[in-house]
């Protein structure tokens, strides 16, 4: 479940994902996949099996100074993802631990058998925690055909399965929705995504004309990323959103390079993958959607694919992967704290504060944009033009965010809405 912000979060995560990024420690000889904070660490796996030049067997953790290595053999080849149910760390992918392949649980210092045997070298793709059940999809066959649920006994099958690989699993407005390169379930035609309605899994809005490597539920709609070029019939390339009946298009298509990871965060909905174009941006691998523009979030090298985002101790990390003949993984972590530092405004004033109706703007040379005010939630409740004079006369009594956005940037006031 996506968290709720604060309006100190708004306000430290507003800036920081305007910064630069910082690699934390050296490479990993392979690609680190995913990250899940647990037990006040963050977890990183994938298929590496060095970093910092120490042994480390597909996975390790970090406290937010320094990290531990996860030196105890496991065979396969690594992780492709990361859940947490019932206060316990579930690891999935391609691994293998006393006999039992495609699920291992964390054991207080190493990895255990997981809850689930999978039949296949391409085991465990997806996981998630969703009402009272753990969810795996992947490509496997057994214990059942590519999506199963464990309710912490048992692993059951999800009616007919599907007819090809669960790459990504969400929660959306209290329904599973799983996506990737299945087409169809049992006799039920599903266009690369799905629903589950109780008993089956049913067709969400025509779904996608190619395949779909991620979905995650973000600020009331459930967004996709994938290889598709259209949505429900709608042009929609590489992105699209559901917004519980139609699927629409997000803030232009991705016309160049790959949208490999979604992210729900406090700051915004990001997206990783590599050479991305869409709307002004051009060449990215990290973006930041605003709700309805994008930018880019620069520092991180252009030659490496994003895998994957987590928010950590308020701050937000990224894992970049180097393919080739020197292939490398690295961890990422953003350089600001502040929204201060980046504010492209320093001169912006927003008064009476606090105000009984109508807020007056000083310190801006030009009124050309829009302004949208937040409240408590993160929830946006007014918008619309720039102007010198803005009537927030419609709010309730309480404190509340004024976000600017301008061709030259955007920053964010505080100010309170007086009885």
């Amino acid at each position: 479940m996506r968290r709720i912000p604060t309006l100190t979060a708004l306000l430290l995560s507003l800036g920081t994902l305007h910064a630069q990024w910082v690699q934390l420690g050296d490479s990993a000889n392979s690609s680190i996949d995913v990250m899940k904070v647990y037990d006040g660490k963050l977890f990183l796996a994938g298929n590496m099996t060095r970093f910092n030049g120490l042994t480390t067997y597909f996975s390790m953790s970090y406290n937010g100074t320094s990290f531990s290595m996860h030196p105890t053999m496991l065979g396969g080849s690594g992780f492709s993802c990361l859940e947490v149910y019932n206060d316990q760390l579930y690891g999935g992918g391609t691994m293998v631990q006393s006999g039992q392949a495609g699920t291992v649980q964390w054991a207080g210092g190493t990895w255990a058998a997981g809850p689930i045997s999978t039949n296949n070298t391409i085991n465990v793709l997806s996981m998630l925690n969703w009402n009272n059940l753990l969810i795996f999809g992947g490509s496997f066959t057994v214990p059942q055909t590519r999506i199963v649920q464990y309710n912490g006994t048992t692993a059951q099958a999800m009616g007919a399965g599907f007819d090809n690989s669960v790459l990504a699993l969400a929660a959306f407005n209290g329904s599973l929705y799983a996506a990737g390169t299945m087409t169809h379930s049992g006799s039920t035609n599903i266009g690369y995504v799905a629903k589950w309605n109780g008993t089956g899994w049913e067709d969400v809005g025509g779904g996608f004309n190619n395949y779909c490597t991620a979905i995650v539920a973000h600020d009331g709609f459930l967004y996709a990323a994938g290889a598709f070029t259209t949505a429900g019939g709608v042009a929609a390339g590489g992105i699209a959103r559901w917004n519980g009946s139609v699927w629409q298009p997000v803030g232009g298509s991705i016309t160049a390079g790959s949208a490999m990871s979604l992210e729900s965060t406090s700051a915004g909905l990001l997206v990783g993958g590599v050479g991305m174009s869409v709307g002004t941006v051009s060449g990215a691998n990290a973006l930041l959607f605003d709700g309805s523009a994008w930018s880019q979030l620069p520092g991180i090298p252009p030659i490496e694919s994003v895998l994957d985002f987590e928010e950590y101790q308020g701050r937000i990390y990224a894992v970049g992967y180097r393919p080739g003949s020197a292939a490398a993984g690295h961890v990422y972590r953003n350089t600001s704290m502040g929204f201060a530092e980046l504010d492209p405004f320093p001169a912006l004033q927003a008064y009476p504060n606090p105000s009984s109706g109508q807020l007056q703007l000083a310190g801006l040379t030009s009124f050309q944009g829009r302004f949208e005010v937040m409240d408590a939630t993160g929830r946006t409740c007014l918008g619309g033009g720039l102007d010198n004079t803005l009537d927030v006369s419609s709010l309730l009594p309480g404190t509340y965010l004024l976000r600017i956005i301008t061709p030259q940037g955007s920053t964010v006031r505080r100010f309170m809405r007086s009885y």
